[in-house]
């Protein structure tokens, strides 16, 4: 089979584009020697820099044409997006939920698994003295009792006070054993 001594660029359309023109001046930057590899690569970044004007152009184009398939995947590409930031937003606060305390992996809670299945935090009083004494791995126990009243608080020695309708009652060690922030501590 012989080859062409001449070949005909308008049958590819490679006239227009400049193709056979950037590929032999490829060619020619690999061959040089090692002086011009600052040459080479500005061609290259000229190279890309068109390639994304390229994409750019054909994925408008493309958007243009086929209007309602391209509102259904940019929907669709919305609504993934939306719901995975929700999810990841929803799974890191779970991840650092009272991170911050010094001694978190000593940190247990008593729950109590009911007949139906059902887990309590409520536990009878009189159950931490008897958690005390017969598990001697504890260092200590402590007793809350939640959201069992509110009212007026004021702050002992200062004019402040303020309401509050939901007050947790703690034993004395309670704050040696959590390390809040201490934003505002009452001490009464």
């Amino acid at each position: 089979m012989k080859l062409p001594k001449s070949i005909d660029l308008t049958v590819f359309g490679w006239h227009e584009s400049g193709f056979l023109l950037n590929s032999l001046e490829f060619v020619q930057c690999l061959m040089a020697p090692k002086k011009s590899l600052l040459y080479f690569f500005s061609f290259i970044s000229q190279i890309e820099s068109c390639m994304w004007k390229n994409y750019f152009k054909i994925a408008f184009r493309s958007l243009r044409k086929r209007r309602l398939f391209s509102f259904v995947n940019v929907i669709g590409l919305v609504l993934g997006l939306v719901t995975f930031m929700t999810l990841f937003a929803f799974v890191a606060t779970e991840w650092t939920y009272n991170d911050f305390h010094a001694n978190k992996d000593r940190l247990y809670r008593v729950v109590v698994v009911e007949g139906n299945g059902e887990a309590e935090i409520y536990l009878p009083p009189g159950y931490a003295s008897i958690l005390k004494d017969q598990f001697v791995d504890l260092e200590s126990v402590d007793r809350v009792a939640g959201f069992i009243g509110g009212g007026l608080i004021a702050i002992p020695g200062t004019d402040l006070a303020f309401k509050e309708n939901e007050v947790s009652y703690v034993e004395g060690c309670f704050l040696r054993i959590f390390h809040f922030p201490y934003y505002v501590v009452l001490l009464i």
